[in-house]
């Protein structure tokens, strides 16, 4: 008797989320910052680096989550009237917002974990917002941004 978990039921959009989600979750104990010299090393993970990497990556997880459980009709998740998709969109913003605040802050000695969460935060975040896009969820009006001019 075990849950059987149809992926098909997922779009582009949700696979990318769920995809960049499971990745941070790996990337939470890679390496962020850490250096070498002379035979002797150290390096830290996310929750070495500080709130801003972990917090961070946490945030966008929570995000890329929630779009999956929906599509998957798992879980509808809702913050008083604010649509799932509305909510993985701000927590995958938060999130990469964080990371990319960690990586302008302390630059040096930084390691392929840093970039990775970089790019897998802002995958969540782009693929939560075109997610919301195309269920027909109100986003605020960003200048340059949508295709529609004036």
């Amino acid at each position: 008797m075990g849950a059987h978990v149809d992926l098909s039921k997922l779009n582009q959009n949700q696979k990318i989320a769920g995809g960049a989600a499971a990745l941070l979750v790996i990337n939470l104990f890679l390496p962020w910052y850490g250096f070498s010299f002379g035979g002797f090393g150290a390096s830290l993970n996310a929750f070495g680096a500080g709130f801003l990497a972990w917090g961070g990556s946490l945030l966008a997880i929570a995000g890329g989550v929630i779009m999956v459980l929906k599509a998957l009709e798992i879980q509808d998740v809702t913050v008083g009237d604010m649509a799932a998709e509305k909510l993985a969109l701000i927590l995958g913003g938060a999130g990469v917002a964080l990371v990319l605040i960690r990586f302008l802050t302390e630059t040096s000695f930084a390691k392929f974990g840093l970039f990775i969460g970089i790019l897998a935060t802002a995958a969540v975040t782009y693929a939560a917002f075109a997610n919301a896009k195309a269920a027909g969820i109100e986003l605020p009006d960003i200048p340059g941004v949508g295709g529609e001019s004036e």
